[in-house]
């Protein structure tokens, strides 16, 4: 079953209550924590597997600029950027599919055009580089949306079976945040995460391991 942010947080205040009566059952620090900890989770298997959460979003180009902070389909928080692309070349002279190239303040002729510089989740077009582009299509890595203090009915997006990750986590702060002595329950609470995630770690580096790549599979080695 999926879990629902108020599952996770009834599973963490059962497991803490196990092992200490100083419980705090203020639900809305539990449900922010599970939010912060479920980006912290897609963030890390971006940087593992940038497919796993990978996703596709068209933008539109304004005055040579991509604000990414308004994309709303599918999903509004792009993280890693794997490639941007012309998606409506306009009257660029740019093919669709031509790849845009993200590159640095201090060094914008490390690529050829179309190249852009991407400040605080807004892309600018390098001189006059997306001039009469109409839209991008970028690919990247998501975050989930942010959990609320009230949000106890929506469903984590965590998959299945790695949901524990969330309830641990929420059960750790649990005592953070309420116990006299803390530390051994965290200890103990994090001794039981080691094999959740690392787990977590492997389901997210195999994702699609049968998918070619030029030198081989994501699975199978090159030949040498």
């Amino acid at each position: 079953m999926s879990y629902t942010v108020e599952d996770v947080a009834v599973l963490a205040l059962a497991r803490a209550r196990q092992y200490t009566s100083e419980v705090n059952e203020n639900r809305a620090l539990i449900y922010a924590r599970i939010g912060v900890r479920q980006q912290e989770l897609f963030a890390l298997a971006g940087k593992i597997n940038p497919d796993y959460f990978g996703v596709c979003a068209h933008a539109p180009v304004s005055t040579g600029q991509v604000n990414l902070n308004t994309i709303a389909d599918p999903v509004p928080t792009p993280d890693l950027i794997q490639r941007i692309e012309i998606y409506d070349a306009g009257s660029s002279g740019y093919a669709v599919g031509d790849e845009v190239f993200p590159v640095t303040l201090h060094d914008k002729g490390s690529a050829f055009p179309p190249r852009v510089i991407v400040r605080d989740r807004v892309m600018y077009g390098v001189a006059d580089d997306l001039d009469g582009v109409d839209e991008v299509r970028i690919y990247y890595s998501r975050l989930p949306a942010s959990i609320g203090p009230t949000d106890k009915a929506v469903t984590v997006e965590l998959p299945e079976p790695h949901q524990m990750l969330l309830v641990v986590d929420a059960e750790r702060d649990i005592y953070r945040r309420s116990v006299t002595d803390p530390e051994p329950h965290m200890a103990r609470a994090t001794a039981d995460e080691v094999p959740l995630l690392e787990a977590f770690r492997a389901h997210v580096s195999s994702y699609a391991g049968t998918l070619q790549t030029r030198f081989g599979t994501q699975t199978t080695a090159a030949a040498p």
